[in-house]
């Protein structure tokens, strides 16, 4: 590890930052913020340990569950302009209080994971080329600094897409009942493809700016996992490889 004199600039506020639709003041560190957290998956020995704000959240508004969720990097959206629709026409709900969004339960989409084949309805390529990825460009030559470690969140994977579409207990049920294992999997089988297609698409939109991807999914809470690693292994792991190959 380099041994970095101390500077006091590095105590002292540098320059602000757009973050999580809000404005980052930062500290002048040692060395860039991207090369530590390259250092640091590298198996190398990070100057300081990378928290939230050392990476950059590429959440543009062009794609539905970005606005939906609560989470726009390229702009700041008033409260009132968060929540709303997803890429598959499911509605949800901003809770200012918390910073994010959820499905309001009651009224699932889905009563029994067999009913997706008729039931959910898959943005295309043609659908994903036609948002407006021209402003998402526009801006992110405003705000996306070479600095900056930038990583692709895609914000709902394959168990919250599937809460979603169920509602949690529904689709916690759906994951180990033999009935509907089989139509999970169709499922989260081409929910692989989509975001693979998505991928692809920010890599052609930004390029070599893009650092990392991020397919964000929730599979347990604060004392557990919600399954079995088992269930994990053969209901999630292989359409999340099929992914990363």
């Amino acid at each position: 590890m380099n041994n970095y004199p101390y500077n006091e600039k590095e105590i002292k506020k540098g320059q602000t930052r757009f973050l999580f639709g809000c404005e980052l003041t930062e500290l002048d560190t040692p060395i860039e913020p991207k090369k530590m957290i390259e250092d640091m998956l590298d198996g190398k020995d990070p100057v300081w340990l990378p928290s939230t704000f050392d990476y950059g959240y590429l959440f543009p508004r062009c794609v539905p569950d970005n606005p939906a969720k609560g989470n726009v990097s390229d702009y700041k959206l008033p409260p009132e302009e968060l929540g709303g629709k997803d890429m598959f026409g499911i509605d949800w709900e901003y809770v200012p209080e918390v910073g994010g969004s959820t499905v309001r339960p009651g009224k699932p989409l889905l009563a029994d994971a067999n009913e997706w084949y008729d039931k959910v309805v898959f943005p295309t390529k043609e659908v994903i080329d036609s948002w407006d990825w021209a402003d998402a460009k526009a801006n992110a030559d405003k705000f996306m600094r070479d600095k900056d470690f930038w990583e692709i969140i895609i914000c709902t994977g394959f168990y919250e897409r599937l809460i979603s579409f169920m509602d949690f207990e529904n689709a916690a049920m759906a994951m180990i009942d033999e009935d509907q294992q089989d139509a999970v999997k169709d499922l989260f089988d081409k929910l692989a493809d989509l975001y693979i297609v998505l991928i692809d698409k920010y890599l052609e939109v930004f390029g070599d700016r893009i650092d990392a991807v991020c397919l964000h999914d929730d599979w347990g809470h604060q004392r557990g996992i919600f399954f079995s690693p088992d269930t994990i292994r053969e209901m999630i792991v292989p359409y999340m490889k099929k992914v990363t190959d």
